[in-house]
């Protein structure tokens, strides 16, 4: 998840948003490396767009671009659940 996470496509339009555990799932100690993403209870990552950008004639360009940058973690998604992507 954190090379998904830390790709620099990814984090130029994205941010996690959703639900997190309030506290460290008991199966890991605090200082664990991925305790972030170990403490999300959905994987949610949102690419806002201004106003300017929906209503631009770059709109399809700027879409598509977006679509490139997720790729990587829908497939990591997808491997976790074991469906294809």
């Amino acid at each position: 998840m954190g090379d998904v996470r830390d790709q620099k496509a990814f984090r130029q339009h994205f941010e996690f948003t959703g639900e997190r555990l309030k506290t460290t799932p008991r199966e890991y100690d605090k200082t664990h490396p991925m305790i972030d993403d170990l403490r999300r209870i959905d994987f949610i990552a949102v690419a806002p767009l201004s106003e300017a950008e929906v209503t631009s004639a770059e709109i399809v360009k700027i879409l598509i671009d977006r679509v490139r940058a997720a790729r990587p973690l829908m497939r990591f998604l997808c491997d976790a659940i074991d469906v294809p992507y």
